[in-house]
């Protein structure tokens, strides 16, 4: 089976945060156990890194993406595979790129919007799942 090949085109507009927010609302991910009463509790280490990145502290975006740059690259490389997609490291990095550009849009909204109904991986696999997907679909790739 071939894979498809594509490269991504700069000039396409960025993700619109607020239709990725608002689609399905990010906060129900875990909604099951929210009914069940369970709170999934936040470590420190993350909950600390949402602090300093909701404050601007220094160095706390490069701590931020130093602790997920390996779960989104996975994300995008988990979607390209179940898409039967080959894409090129270029294409991977640009991807990887739109999903922490959306994140810091509109002062960390997506941030803001985390309620620790999950953790924060599961939150922002989420996240990334569908600001790849949608720029996927932007590109008309199937």
């Amino acid at each position: 089976m071939s894979r498809n090949r594509f490269c991504l085109l700069s000039a396409l507009p960025p993700p619109n945060i607020e239709e990725i927010l608002a689609d399905h609302s990010l906060s129900n991910v875990c909604k099951p156990l929210s009914r069940q009463g369970i709170e999934v509790s936040l470590s420190n280490l993350d909950r600390e890194l949402l602090d300093r990145c909701m404050n601007r502290s220094p160095d706390a975006w490069k701590d931020f993406t130093d602790r997920f740059l390996g779960l989104v690259l996975h994300v995008v490389n988990q979607i390209a595979f179940a898409r039967n997609l080959q894409i090129t490291p270029e294409s991977r990095d640009d991807l990887v790129s739109e999903v922490f550009l959306a994140i810091l849009d509109k002062d960390y909204a997506i941030l803001r919007k985390f309620r620790g109904q999950s953790s924060l991986a599961t939150y922002l696999t989420v996240v990334a799942r569908r600001i790849i997907v949608r720029r996927l679909a932007q590109l008309r790739i199937p």
